[in-house]
């Protein structure tokens, strides 16, 4: 700074006012530690103000350097403020990407115990499906045969679960006449639909009921499948059961369903099942109607 001679150099002829201005001086001095904190322009205005006795200047500028300082400390105050809190962040920041990792490697172990199944397990399967599917032109040839041949046609297609044939039958109709029970239960676990029609408006518990297919008309009841269900002919499964003389299929459906309504419902040519079972001369099938509380 071009301050010159010191400050008690230029005052060595005191006077009572002067030495006051110096005093005043010497306090900034003072207080702000250091002559260089005191900004050129606030320096050369003291000087200038000492040298012509102006006390009030003086004591103006002191207190301008005053506010300064102030001020400069409560921004140091903020900056430590803001640097505290910037930390704080930064910590907890840390700390949250710390617990994620720590979830994502817990979350990936569990995935990783739910596919414990060896690949060369997984492999097998796939090979023993194929092998099971390979006559199978369709999955509902697979749907009559094994729950592996099934599963090698849904591996790559899921939602053929329910596909048509040439007559709208679905896989779930072919097990079911066919006796097929583990393949009834694997496709309604693929969301096979229990109640699907075909073009006879027949479903799967018609066919499987008019075969005599115990285990699996029971597995298609406890699915909840329609037992009032009408097809073409206006026949309900236990007409079906009751023109076959399938006696079991028929002691199922009257435990599921013993309103007389179900009993003596009738067919389109005026039927019941009762009347069928003695047309046809199924003895058994009588009595269990009878027992049952059909009457005609």
């Amino acid at each position: 700074m071009g301050t010159g001679a010191s400050v008690e150099q230029r005052f060595r002829k005191p006077n009572a006012r002067r030495v006051n201005l110096f005093n005043i001086l010497t306090e900034i001095m003072k207080e702000t530690k250091r002559e260089e904190e005191i900004p050129d322009d606030h320096w050369e205005l003291l000087m200038k103000a000492l040298e012509t006795d102006e006390q009030e200047e003086v004591k103006q500028l002191k207190e301008e350097i005053e506010k300064e300082r102030a001020s400069r400390v409560a921004q140091e105050k903020l900056v430590e403020k803001l640097k505290e809190e910037l930390k704080q962040k930064e910590d907890l920041q840390e700390e949250t990407e710390k617990e994620l990792r720590k979830l994502k490697a817990e979350l990936k172990q569990k995935d990783e115990a739910s596919n414990e199944q060896p690949e060369s397990k997984l492999d097998d399967q796939v090979i023993e499906d194929q092998k099971q599917a390979a006559d199978c032109e369709t999955i509902h040839d697979a749907a009559g045969k094994s729950v592996a041949a099934v599963r090698h046609f849904l591996r790559d297609a899921p939602t053929a679960v329910n596909k048509k044939d040439e007559n709208d039958s679905r896989p779930l109709h072919i097990a079911a006449r066919r006796g097929c029970a583990e393949v009834v239960r694997f496709l309604l676990e693929q969301q096979a639909d229990v109640n699907a029609r075909n073009n006879f408006n027949s479903t799967p518990l018609d066919w499987a009921a008019s075969k005599n297919r115990a285990e699996e008309t029971k597995i298609l009841l406890a699915a909840k499948a329609n037992i009032m269900v009408a097809d073409n002919h206006g026949r309900t499964p236990l007409h079906g059961a009751a023109i076959s003389g399938c006696s079991d299929a028929v002691q199922i459906l009257i435990e599921a369903e013993q309103k007389a309504s179900f009993l003596e419902a009738k067919d389109k040519s005026g039927q019941t099942a009762l009347g069928w079972a003695k047309a046809e001369g199924h003895a058994k099938v009588q009595v269990i109607l009878k027992d049952a509380g059909a009457r005609r």
